[in-house]
């Protein structure tokens, strides 16, 4: 008994959750590298004009500096690579701030803001190419990946920043494990991503489920490659949270001040973008928050009702986009993400808000998918491009405190004449400019000469 339960819990994961791949047709080999290049340039391109003010090239913001490019400079390449920061690691910022320590000193800032949109448009190339088999449209999986590249969230404090990374590799690590692939390169793709997700936040955990639905859906060892490293990567990045000295916890104020922000910030932001949240937000106060989520609720009840063939991925990307929310805002509070009625912002915090609202986007996407397969596609596509200009391109362009700057190379000019000998250090001020003096990078005076 036990084992057809299981036997039909591991049929409707497998309908649900990973269809029958579809065939692959065979391009030009040239149309197969040349098209995903485009995308990766097109991604790159957009992400680097969103931010106006100091040219976004010419600087290197917080963290990017002050940590991972301080220990590329100063620490030898394997304690660097496998020094924690808050509590945990960060493989692709260490990697990056590497490569970074390895040009110019004038060029770093090109290779780390640069580097980090390049991975960030490459993700998104990759999750357009692994949910494939989830949804049929070639318009709803475009708009799934360039939420990644002009989400409003994204541009207050993840925009060209290889700190924030961990928060698109989530994302991008979700779709992975919905992915079947159809070729070795594939595969190897699908696990490096995992990998780079696993090794730089802890917080991947709260994909836990979806690598055992994987498990017990595809028994096929090879399809279950994903799930072993997605387990082997998490847990090496436990033990170095484990070992590592943690940040102190700031508990939430309450379950309720929690819940409010996620209906405000993510479900709200979810259907009607960040810039019309905070207008709407000025009049209606924190009832927006409750009329946010029931709306959220609504369109996903509303969707499993009538198109309920990726059910199982609709409630996944709903559940862990609560999860993504919930879990770090728990332990560690920002109270920055609470809003002030009649500000001119809905607050920071917004890295927080990326990972969930683009996992209930992707929920309205597929639902939208299953409709679009009902009636014909081209009606929904209209709909879903409407929707999102409406909610995307009011955030599109971005003047934030990154746009101040100071400027890289300049910082760099006025940091020379300190140095009176090869063996000693500078500090290069970076932005934010807020608190004074806390955002620096100490570069060894040789690498100035």
């Amino acid at each position: 008994m036990e084992h057809a339960r299981g036997l039909v819990w591991q049929r409707v994961l497998a309908i649900s959750l990973y269809p029958t791949p579809r065939a692959d047709l065979r391009r030009p080999r040239w149309r197969r590298f040349a098209t995903p290049t485009a995308a990766v340039v097109l991604g790159t391109v957009a992400q680097l004009i969103r931010l106006t003010g100091k040219p976004v090239l010419n600087t290197v913001w917080a963290e990017d500096g002050a940590v991972f490019l301080r220990d590329a400079y100063n620490r030898p390449f394997s304690h660097a690579l496998f020094h924690t920061y808050a509590g945990y690691m960060h493989l692709v910022p260490r990697l990056l701030a590497e490569l970074a320590s390895e040009v110019p000193v004038n060029d770093a800032s090109i290779v780390m803001t640069g580097g980090a949109a390049v991975i960030v448009a490459m993700l998104a190339v990759i999750v357009f190419r692994a949910s494939r088999d989830v949804m049929s449209s070639v318009p709803v999986r475009v708009a799934l990946a360039a939420a990644m590249v002009v989400l409003p969230a994204t541009a207050l404090e993840t925009l060209d920043n290889a700190a924030n990374l961990h928060w698109y590799l989530i994302f991008a690590a979700f779709w992975v494990l919905l992915w079947r692939p159809s070729s070795r390169t594939e595969r190897v793709v699908g696990c490096a991503v995992l990998v780079c997700a696993a090794m730089s936040d802890p917080l991947t955990a709260v994909l836990a489920p979806l690598a055992l639905a994987r498990w017990v859906a595809l028994p096929n060892r090879g399809d279950r490659t994903f799930s072993i490293t997605y387990a082997a990567a998490l847990a090496v990045q436990l033990c170095f949270a484990v070992a590592a000295k943690a940040n102190p916890l700031h508990v939430a104020p309450g379950v309720m001040s929690v819940a409010k922000v996620y209906g405000l910030r993510v479900a709200t932001a979810s259907i009607v973008g960040d810039q019309i949240t905070n207008r709407l937000f000025v009049t209606l106060g924190w009832a927006l928050a409750w009329v946010g989520a029931a709306a959220v609720v609504a369109i996903v009840v509303f969707g499993l009702r009538r198109w309920n063939a990726r059910w199982a991925v609709v409630a996944l990307a709903v559940l862990s986009s609560s999860a993504v929310f919930l879990i770090p805002m728990s332990l560690r509070w920002e109270p920055s993400l609470v809003s002030v009625r009649y500000a001119d912002a809905l607050g920071g915090g917004s890295r927080y808000t990326v990972v969930p609202v683009l996992l209930l986007i992707s929920a309205f996407l597929v639902i939208a998918d299953q409709a679009g397969q009902r009636w014909r596609n081209a009606p929904v596509a209209v709909v879903i491009a409407m929707g999102l200009v409406f909610t995307w391109g009011p955030g599109f362009l971005v003047h934030n405190e990154r746009s101040l700057g100071p400027k890289w190379r300049t910082a760099l000019f006025q940091a020379r004449p300190k140095c009176t000998s090869d063996r000693g250090t500078v500090n290069v001020a970076i932005p934010p400019l807020v608190p004074k003096g806390v955002w620096k990078v100490p570069v060894p005076c040789k690498r100035l000469r």
